[in-house]
């Protein structure tokens, strides 16, 4: 049986692959580096067992850079996504679609990460500006939630 793996970040030219359950084993990385090393398209393959994470560095289409990985047969690819539960993934999802709706508003100019960062650095200026120099508690964790949706959102690193 195949060890399961998921896409866990993906840009035009770089997927990065999670394979959870072989982590730290140096030999099953070496063999996947062998396998995918060399094909065309396939410019760079960086794998990490430390962590379990394999990125392969390409120039080809999503569907045909994951096809060639299916048909390696190092991992199943179509595993499920592990330690995502129902409410992250409604949050997120949600979170995309407002992400996307801004953009579309906009143009393409601002989204939401840029409105929330303009707002925080406008009301930090605005508490200097009145002597309060002590961040409040809220500021964190809505800096620190932003962070992990942020995450969540394909294409951004």
């Amino acid at each position: 049986m195949l060890p399961d793996a998921y896409i866990s970040h993906r840009t035009e030219t770089r997927l990065r692959i999670k394979i959870p359950c072989k982590r730290k084993d140096r030999r099953f990385f070496s063999r996947v580096t062998e396998a995918l090393s060399g094909q065309e398209g396939i410019e760079r393959v960086v794998v990490n067992p430390l962590t379990g994470s394999l990125l392969l560095i390409h120039r080809l289409a999503p569907g045909i850079v994951e096809e060639r990985l299916r048909r390696a047969r190092l991992f199943s690819l179509d595993a499920p996504r592990q330690g995502s539960s129902g409410l992250f993934e409604t949050v997120s999802s949600a979170f995309r679609a407002a992400n996307e709706t801004v953009k579309e508003i906009s143009r393409g100019e601002l989204d939401i990460a840029g409105i929330v960062f303009a707002i925080l650095m406008f009301s930090g200026l605005y508490q200097i500006s009145r002597g309060n120099f002590m961040a409040p508690a809220w500021y964190t964790a809505f800096w620190y939630a932003m962070g992990i949706i942020m995450k969540a959102v394909p294409g951004r690193e």
